[in-house]
């Protein structure tokens, strides 16, 4: 990903940017004013990021203008999703500062939450118990998998399974919910 910052030009601001949960990331800010420009990195709350590669500068051929590169390595998580990062631009002669921002939509794998309803009168031979797949996910989640001890259950509704109780009662069984997106 490549911002920019060129004199009082602002190339980047609002864009949003799709990472993925736990990848490392790569965001790039370029400047170029005269004399040679500063970069510093701030998230949504104002924090500054640390610079993982130093700061290249260097005067462009024929000019007296000079050009700024800095990048910064972001490994997203959860608390990272819409959250603003802003490359700010100061040099020595400037009285204010320019800045660039993206919009983090992190992407991530499903997370799923499994409940079992109470049934009435029990768990006997006969009875029916329904189970619920809560999951979340970005991009949303497309498809459901039920499986019982490992095997495959044919389709059902999507997020609910209804099993009827057999003759042995379900003690031990393993139900399971498979969330993709």
């Amino acid at each position: 990903m490549t911002m920019g910052i060129v004199g009082v030009e602002v190339d980047t601001v609002g864009e949003e940017v799709e990472v993925v949960e736990g990848r490392e990331e790569e965001l790039q800010c370029m400047a170029e004013g005269r004399p040679r420009p500063e970069l510093e990195w701030r998230d949504g709350n104002g924090d500054r990021l640390p610079v993982i590669e130093d700061l290249k500068s260097m005067k462009l051929y024929g000019t007296k203008t000079f050009r700024t590169i800095s990048m910064i390595k972001i490994i997203p998580r959860k608390e990272h999703d819409k959250q603003n990062i802003s490359c700010i631009s100061t040099n020595s002669v400037a009285s204010d500062f320019k800045s660039s921002q993206v919009t983090l939509k992190l992407l991530y794998k499903p997370e799923i939450k499994v409940t079992q309803s109470k049934t009435k009168g029990g768990e006997k031979p006969g009875d029916t118990v329904q189970f619920n797949c809560f999951s979340k996910a970005t991009p949303r989640v497309t498809d459901i998998e039920w499986f019982l001890n490992d095997e495959k259950l044919p389709e059902e509704s999507r997020d609910m399974l209804l099993l009827k109780i057999g003759r042995t009662v379900m003690n031990g069984a393993i139900i399971k919910c498979v969330a993709r997106n």
